[in-house]
């Protein structure tokens, strides 16, 4: 199985070898719409290579980095990811939801972990919460929804179990 998934791999590499980062863009968004996200991850890893920025690279392979996972170290690339592309493009509520969702699952995963006794990353999952809220806050400034203050509500309890 292991073998497998490095044949994959070493296909999707070559099969965009000599392609442009607009090219290889546009096959992540059709391996996102299939949810293929280890083919989303490889094309994008490219056209980051080949032009780092583009706000859209970064936010799709955030998106693909925290699409049905709850590896922390996922969630940490896709925070870095999402981080980015608002620093190439500022102001898109898309970019500071999907930060605060991101970030938000983050917090949840270290909460769960700490009720099992791994409290290692406990002081991280209040950090990232207080992060959230204030990614929530900031996608509430450009469109108003309501959905927003459940989340900021919800991690706002998170935050005040932890006193």
């Amino acid at each position: 199985m292991k073998n497998l998934f490095f044949f994959i791999l070493l296909l999707a590499g070559l099969s965009s070898f000599a392609q442009t980062a607009p090219e290889l863009y546009a096959k992540a968004q059709t391996a996102a719409e299939k949810q293929a996200w280890t083919y989303v991850e490889v094309y994008l890893d490219d056209a980051i290579a080949l032009d780092g920025n583009q706000a859209e690279y970064y936010y799709l392979r955030g998106k693909s980095n925290m699409a049905e996972t709850t590896d922390t170290a996922k969630y940490v690339k896709a925070i870095h990811d999402f981080n980015k592309a608002i620093e190439l493009k500022t102001a898109h509520k898309d970019i500071y939801q999907n930060l605060a969702l991101v970030k938000q699952a983050f917090a949840q995963e270290c909460n769960i972990r700490a009720e099992r006794g791994d409290t290692s990353l406990f002081k991280r999952a209040i950090f990232y919460a207080l992060g959230s809220i204030s990614d929530f806050e900031s996608a509430k400034k450009i469109e108003d929804n309501p959905k927003y203050n459940a989340h900021i509500a919800d991690l706002k309890k998170l935050v005040s179990l932890s006193n």
